[in-house]
């Protein structure tokens, strides 16, 4: 399979670390032409050729390079700096049309490693915010709610939510995501929540109030009844007697 390149007559030798990224970007070896959107029409019996209108070109190109090489096909600098939400997602969505599961693990670590920067470099968020809101607008209203697409949006959200809360006023498309999407405020309001009860925890812990993995058990809580409530006493044959 080829993305409509002209052949090289500089063949790299099979054992070049660059052999497989040679035969993506060329003819060499293909046994048939891969046509996208607006990259021409044919008919597919006659001729060694597969049609797939559908399917948007770049993310193809992206999807068979992937192929090729089996590593993460990086997108160009400017893309990765302002699109890489939705360039990432349409791959990982596309991967799992084909059935490439391997492609859609790697494209979900590319977007995990995305937020994880983010986090670390609020910038890289605040410049790409208006296609991050794209992407959770799709996870939460336009996909379907589908077990790997909500642990997706999850993820994502639990790496993220400190910076979204730091700039949740102050980007105005982040404001009304908030508002107009309220499975994402949920879900971005159950993570802090989990994060505080987690730090709150840890402190707890270090400070020597709780005692976890040491090898001791901590205190049983006391059991009281909750008040103007008499205890539950059983019944015997001589009270039942009583009671009639």
């Amino acid at each position: 399979m080829t993305a409509l390149r002209q052949p090289q007559s500089d063949v790299l030798p099979l054992d070049h670390p660059t052999y497989s990224a040679q035969l993506f970007r060329t003819s060499l070896f293909s046994d048939c032409t891969i046509y996208s959107k607006h990259r021409g029409s044919f008919e597919e019996a006659n001729s060694a050729s597969v049609e797939m209108h559908d399917d948007d070109p770049e993310t193809l190109e992206r999807l068979l390079m992937w192929i090729y090489q089996l590593q993460y096909p990086a997108l160009a600098e400017q893309a990765r700096r302002s699109t890489a939400w939705t360039k990432d997602l349409m791959l990982y969505m596309m991967a799992d049309k084909y059935g490439l599961s391997a492609l859609m693990d790697t494209t979900k670590k590319a977007l995990t490693q995305l937020a994880a920067q983010c986090l670390n470099q609020s910038d890289i968020l605040v410049r790409s915010a208006d296609d991050f809101v794209e992407v959770m607008q799709l996870l939460y209203m336009d996909l379907p709610e589908r077990e790997d697409l909500v642990a997706l949006r999850i993820d994502l959200l639990a790496t993220l939510s400190p910076v979204l809360a730091k700039h949740v006023r102050s980007i105005p498309c982040l404001e009304e995501l908030m508002t107009t999407t309220p499975g994402f405020s949920v879900d971005l309001v159950e993570s802090l929540a989990r994060q505080h009860c987690g730090r709150r925890w840890s402190s707890s812990s270090s400070s020597g109030s709780l005692s976890v993995g040491s090898g001791s058990s901590s205190p049983e809580p006391t059991a009281h009844p909750p008040r103007n409530v008499k205890p539950y006493i059983p019944l015997n044959e001589d009270s039942e007697d009583e009671l009639e």
